[in-house]
């Protein structure tokens, strides 16, 4: 998540056109390389967001929706298991005795 924030943060001069020129010690605003990468900036800056977004709410949606899943289950056959030891004790309560 630190590396996507920082990657966004660092993109937003490009994708907002806004340069400092190094040699000069100014800003500049505008520019043909800003033409060029602001619209490639953008498309980085909220594809990182989505992705950042859904692996942070996604992910653990669907980890614990499995989870209660297994859980289900787990007691499902559980609840089976105890159900036939019942009817094995009742088929023993009937049967003929010597």
């Amino acid at each position: 998540m630190l590396t996507a924030v920082t990657t966004i943060l660092g993109l937003i001069p490009m994708a907002t056109g806004v340069s400092f020129d190094f040699r000069n010690l100014r800003w500049s605003v505008g520019g043909e390389s800003s033409q060029w990468w602001g619209p490639m900036a953008v498309a980085v800056i909220f594809g990182l967001a989505f992705a950042t977004l859904l692996t942070l709410n996604v992910v653990p949606v669907l980890l614990s929706l499995v989870a209660d899943g297994s859980e289900k289950r787990k007691f499902r056959r559980a609840g089976l298991e105890k159900g036939r030891i019942f009817l094995r004790a009742a088929a023993g309560m009937f049967r003929k005795r010597k």
